[in-house]
């Protein structure tokens, strides 16, 4: 949380992919069909600890289907998140309380950082963002469902 602002911001991101899921019964769950990735930007005004980037780079050799990548802010994170997003071509996106919380953290953010390619998000190539809750992980209606 920005205590300038009051305003939530991103510090990581991660994804998982399952790319053979059942849609009629159960999904198997074999490690060969799952890959993912994490992100994690640096704070404002902060250094990485000791010893982390190398750490990232040991865990990165031994786990080539699940990397951590290092972005040096929060735009480059959100940058690099939609575009392996996209690569992934998801057919549906859940977390806890994505919709309800972090979905319209990640809208605001965007649209505060002036990140052009918010859309991809989704299949749909809008061009206008849609209506945003007040405050960045409100709990009021969901940004999305409109």
């Amino acid at each position: 949380k920005n205590l300038r602002d009051d305003s939530n911001e991103v510090a990581m991101l991660s994804a998982l992919c399952h790319n053979e899921v059942n849609a009629d019964g159960p999904t198997e769950r074999p490690e060969n069909k799952m890959y993912g990735f994490t992100g994690i930007r640096k704070l404002e005004g902060a250094a990485w600890p000791l010893d982390f980037k190398n750490k990232i780079d040991q865990f990165n050799a031994t786990h080539k289907d699940a990397p951590r990548y290092i972005h040096e802010n929060e735009r480059a994170l959100l940058n690099a998140f939609l575009a392996k997003l996209q690569l992934m071509d998801p057919d549906v996106i859940i977390g806890h309380n994505f919709i309800g919380f972090d979905l319209d953290v990640l809208l605001h953010r965007m649209q505060k950082l002036k990140i052009p390619g918010w859309s991809k998000l989704g299949r749909l190539r809008r061009t206008n963002m849609p209506k945003l809750q007040n405050i960045a992980g409100g709990m009021g209606q969901s940004t999305w469902a409109e």
